[in-house]
């Protein structure tokens, strides 16, 4: 998935309009497919995010309103909304240093509380859950109803849908080639016409 490229100030224009006057705004490192800023207003320390979908926001909110407890602590999320052609979501900031960001040694010695936070998810009551794979934010629910199910999605069910696929691929691998082909062509033409230009012609023998 591509990454929104809105720029900064729209992006504080939409939170303002949304959330009301914003301090210490500032770009912070960015995830895989969003935007991120840190900013405070009201008081409030957020992060603010804009993803080309929606979908992310809805489960971050979704996890924000369990209210989970037992030491595992989820950003609320304060408001989603439109920018552009894309989402923004705004969530409160929570304290921490990314693992990736420490230096060997104290990845080292984070590890156990890693862990631990690790198994007090894993033992967290989730009542009513169900379902294998991506969770639905509007029934907290799993998508596929099996595993098998989860682990296989986006496979074809079919031979003849895989068929008709590398039928496609192999209609795009062709235009390549020839597109490819042509342009072999055209080069050495353009090449050879570059090196009989008029500067390097060898001037003419005075009489």
């Amino acid at each position: 998935m591509w990454k929104p490229m809105i720029d900064a100030g729209l992006v504080r224009e939409r939170i303002v309009e949304e959330l009301g006057p914003v301090t210490a705004w500032e770009a912070i490192t960015e995830g895989e497919n969003s935007q991120a800023y840190s900013a405070v207003t009201d008081g409030r320390e957020l992060i603010v995010r804009v993803n080309l979908r929606r979908e992310g926001f809805a489960l971050d909110e979704w996890a924000g309103s369990l209210r989970l407890g037992g030491g595992v602590l989820v950003p609320e999320v304060i408001a989603i909304g439109a920018i552009d052609e894309a989402w923004f979501c705004a969530s409160t900031r929570l304290p921490g240093t990314r693992l990736c960001d420490l230096e060997t040694p104290a990845v080292a010695a984070a590890a156990p509380a890693v862990a631990a936070a690790l198994r007090r998810i894993s033992g967290l009551p989730l009542a009513g859950a169900g379902g294998y794979g991506g969770v639905d934010p509007s029934t907290g629910k799993g998508r596929s109803p099996s595993w098998a199910g989860a682990v296989a999605w986006g496979v074809p069910r079919s031979w003849s849908a895989i068929a008709d696929r590398a039928g496609g691929l192999a209609s795009a691998a062709l235009l390549h080639a020839r597109h490819r082909a042509a342009v072999g062509v055209l080069l050495p033409q353009r090449n050879a016409r570059a090196r009989t230009r008029p500067d390097d012609r060898p001037a003419p023998s005075r009489p």
